[in-house]
């Protein structure tokens, strides 16, 4: 019987300890400023293309990963750069045509909501460029002796949150799209040299974290 008392109070007194340094750490996150501060975050996801790219070739759902540098001007405004990894299988009528890889470049401007206990929600705008490749499959190679995609205006609008567990620590949740769009010069043995839509743009769901120095 003691042995089970003496098991109980410790169990008590652990879990007393642990919410506790919850609480504090709670608290010491949401009472801690941004304003002037570096940050870097890192965030990996998975993106979905919103529409064909060209008539009957559609894009897979592909990974996503991000990293980012950031200063924040005020609590309330962010400013970074953000640094994107994205591929996706292309398809035409069902059959493999290739890899798509994407890595864009994204200015950002971060305006950020006030603070609930500790989880700051923002909204998010970035502009740059989207640099893309394609890896023809054995599939595709039959078809085409070349697919070139575009370099293309990034456009990236997103939504999301900071949930700080610590001074310095967020962990970050973020919704978005991001526009890719242009021409790409495609050589087919069958049809001659050309150009055709070029449309990667993607909504994409990331997870990650975020910290503050």
């Amino acid at each position: 019987m003691k042995i089970h008392s003496i098991g109980r109070v410790a169990g008590t007194v652990l879990m007393t300890a642990a919410l506790f340094l919850i609480s504090m750490s709670a608290a010491f996150a949401q009472n801690t400023s941004i304003k002037g501060r570096w940050g870097l975050g890192v965030r990996g996801g998975v993106g979905v293309v919103t529409q064909d790219l060209a008539d009957s070739v559609q894009g897979d759902l592909g990974p996503i990963v991000s990293g980012n540098i950031m200063y924040a001007l005020e609590d309330s405004l962010l400013l970074g750069l953000n640094v994107e990894w994205e591929t996706h299988q292309i398809n035409v009528s069902s059959a493999d045509l290739g890899d798509s890889t994407t890595i864009s470049l994204l200015p950002f401007v971060e305006l950020r909501g006030a603070r609930m206990a500790n989880i700051t929600p923002y909204l998010s705008l970035g502009v740059g460029v989207n640099l893309n490749s394609f890896d023809l499959s054995s599939t595709g190679s039959a078809v085409f002796s070349k697919l070139d995609p575009p370099t293309t205006v990034a456009l990236k609008i997103a939504t999301g949150a900071d949930f700080f567990i610590t001074q310095n620590a967020a962990l970050n949740a973020e919704i978005g799209w991001k526009y890719n769009s242009g021409d790409v010069d495609a050589c087919s043995p069958f049809i001659g040299c050309g150009t055709d839509d070029w449309n990667l743009s993607v909504f994409s769901a990331l997870l990650g974290l975020r910290y503050f120095f």
